[in-house]
């Protein structure tokens, strides 16, 4: 580093390069003594203690009763990222070859996240995006591909939730596709906009609080995130019922975590009709993109992401 002041006092941040872009090095050993205390599943709610003894399902408590040392951990001493990766790998079938389960991995539980000393929010692609708190990430074999061959890695990052059962086919094409098109993947035909939520069905001229102008909204298109808070809300993400073979009961969700490419896509306000900010670190006015795909190669699929909440 050239060209510093001999008197004056600097502070440096480190950051490596992964699959999953940039980050901070694991945080400095002092903060060890005050993390020896175990994962929790999100770092948001409460969770309810073992249910009565005759039931095979009982619910873990990753609380700081429960020693867990994190200095030189790697994610498989957690125990949340553990119960993430046992959901993960009961999945069809069909869908491992899709996973790299070796490299590239990461939780992102409250406790993972304050021992690395990472920031909450990340700017990649002149674009700021939130760390997925809460969530544990795998890497997508073929997306990590793609991404490096394009230079992805340096496109800005978002978060795409889905249900179950459509992993297959987006992994099968490697895409994500809007409502009304077809695909052939694994069977599927058209695709429509979801019936079981209050999503918006039909195009309508309104004001973006973003942009401050006036467009013609089109629900037909492929929708994504900075904020996994938005994604993981009921209007794009199921919840599916796992046990773990620990025992341990969850409502399980999953996301895909990708990166599109600039000006490809827009940014506008929630549509969710949600009254109160969903996210600390953006305003509501600017956390939906949305893009309507046209573009080969636009978008990158690069991580699949499992959210485990205790029941």
């Amino acid at each position: 580093v050239k060209g510093l002041l001999g008197d004056v006092e600097y502070e440096a941040t480190v950051e490596a390069r992964s699959a999953i872009g940039w980050g901070t090095i694991s945080a400095s050993a002092s903060l060890g003594s005050r993390l020896e205390s175990a994962c929790i599943s999100t770092g948001a709610s409460k969770r309810k203690s073992v249910v009565s003894g005759d039931s095979p399902l009982k619910t873990r408590r990753f609380d700081s009763a429960t020693p867990h040392a994190f200095r030189g951990r790697t994610p498989d001493e957690c125990p949340y990222f553990r119960e993430c990766m046992a959901f993960v790998q009961a999945l069809p079938e069909k869908l491992q070859p899709f996973l790299n389960l070796q490299e590239h991995r990461m939780c992102y539980c409250e406790r993972c996240h304050v021992s690395r000393g990472d920031r909450p929010i990340y700017d990649r692609g002149g674009k700021r995006y939130a760390l997925p708190i809460g969530w544990a990430r795998v890497a997508l074999r073929i997306g990590g591909l793609q991404a490096e061959a394009l230079g992805a890695f340096r496109w800005p990052v978002a978060f795409h939730a889905t249900r179950h059962e459509s992993l297959l086919p987006i992994l099968a094409t490697g895409r994500l596709v809007r409502p009304g098109e077809a695909t052939a993947a694994v069977g599927q035909g058209q695709i429509m906009v979801r019936q079981d939520t209050t999503r918006i069905r039909e195009p309508f001229t309104r004001l973006n609080a973003h942009t401050g102008l006036k467009e013609l909204f089109d629900p037909n298109q492929i929708f994504c995130s900075p904020s996994v808070r938005y994604c993981q809300l009921p209007s794009y993400a199921d919840k599916k019922k796992f046990t773990s073979p620990s025992g341990c009961a969850y409502n399980a969700q999953v996301a895909l975590q990708l990166r599109l490419k600039p000006n490809t896509y827009a940014i506008g306000q929630q549509t969710v009709k949600a009254t109160s900010q969903i996210d600390p670190y953006f305003d509501n006015s600017e956390i939906e993109w949305y893009t309507k795909g046209l573009e080969h190669a636009g978008h990158v699929l690069t991580g699949l992401l499992v959210n485990l909440e205790s029941v």
